[in-house]
């Protein structure tokens, strides 16, 4: 039987701030589909100053994307969702703002879909961001590529979808 204690943790993204502090963000995997979007703050060293988790009944969360802005406040982008075998399954991409010290400031939700997930994001020049993505709008369908843009306080500017092949995934999982 497997332990319940036993854990698997992924980082997705490192960041160092403008105090060479660095931040890695991805998630914590227990022997379940539910995983805890995870935050790591580490000082210049490579100690750890602090470690959040971040979890909601019901909800699997991870983390893909950090980016510091001029204030110090953290904005960290990720995906929550409800697996394929719950009640309305469904994945929403997340914008968290954190302080340094890991209290949120604020939580939102956009972009709900069967199966999705942001991979990784960059920022254009007017400070928005775009993320590749993928998506899958319902069981039956196949995942395609997806990059979504939106503003940084969350507000949707546009999405587009791509795909070549009806009878294959095709997915991004990076964009420069």
């Amino acid at each position: 039987e497997a332990d319940p204690n036993n854990t698997f943790e992924v980082l997705y993204d490192l960041k160092e701030d403008l105090e060479n502090n660095i931040y890695a963000v991805g998630k914590v995997s227990a022997n379940t589909l539910y995983h805890r979007g995870l935050i790591i703050k580490f000082n210049p060293q490579g100690g750890i100053i602090w470690r959040k988790e971040f979890s909601e009944q019901g909800y699997s969360i991870v983390l893909s994307y950090l980016d510091e802005l001029n204030n110090g406040t953290l904005v960290v982008i990720g995906s929550i969702g409800k697996p394929f075998f719950d009640n309305d399954p469904h994945v929403s991409h997340l914008i968290l703002r954190i302080d340094k010290n890991g209290k949120t400031i604020s939580t939102k939700r956009v972009y709900k879909s069967y199966g999705s997930g942001v991979q990784n994001c960059v920022i254009d020049l007017q400070g928005n961001y775009i993320c590749a993505s993928n998506i899958q709008k319902d069981v039956s369908s196949f995942i395609n590529g997806y990059l979504v843009k939106f503003s940084l306080n969350g507000d949707s500017i546009w999405t587009r979808e791509f795909s070549h092949r009806d009878d294959r995934d095709e997915g991004f999982y990076n964009i420069a």
